[in-house]
């Protein structure tokens, strides 16, 4: 039986145009809808990550996990500064194969309906590929940089400089 959380979490992802959501933006975002009841980011976490059959939880490679031992503000400060650039080293959450949406409609893909495909064509591959680490290493890593690009697009629709067919303007450069 599905809790609040989960069952929330699902319809969240199920509205994103993105393939995936990092965990705190989810979590931000089931927070706004049942308040308190979504729980602390930690409970949160771990309830997503026990229901295998409705989430895929990607754990992304921490640059910073490795080398020198750096002083914790330096050490936030340089992880913010990878946010930023959008290198985040938090884990990312998409619907698994079983809670993803029914097949998109026809018609003219919209940047939208390209994302949803791929996350869903990425879950599949990631439950696939349950059995063999390597595999799964290598989706995962997908899933990844799904999350990555949907969020470049995301950041030019808001910037008003991305069209369909159209290079984003980069502003005139003199001539």
């Amino acid at each position: 039986m599905e809790s609040e959380i989960e069952r929330t979490a699902a319809q969240v992802l199920n509205r994103c145009s993105a393939p995936s959501v990092s965990m705190r933006q989810l979590h931000a975002l089931v927070v706004a809808e049942i308040g308190a009841g979504a729980g602390s980011y930690a409970r949160f976490t771990d309830t997503l990550r026990r229901r295998r059959d409705l989430f895929v939880v990607v754990d992304p490679d921490d640059p910073l996990s490795e080398g020198p031992a750096w002083p914790p503000p330096l050490l936030d400060e340089y992880r913010q500064a990878l946010a930023e650039a959008g290198l985040e080293a938090e884990p990312v959450v998409a619907l698994a194969k079983s809670a993803a949406m029914p097949a998109l409609a026809l018609g003219a893909p919209s940047d939208a309906s390209v994302m949803a495909t791929l996350g869903q064509s990425l879950a599949d591959l990631l439950d696939s590929a349950k059995h063999d680490g390597e595999l799964e290493r290598a989706v995962a890593h997908a899933v990844m940089h799904s999350h990555t690009m949907a969020r470049a697009i995301t950041a030019e629709q808001l910037n008003g400089s991305f069209s369909r067919g159209h290079a984003p303007d980069k502003g005139n450069r003199g001539g």
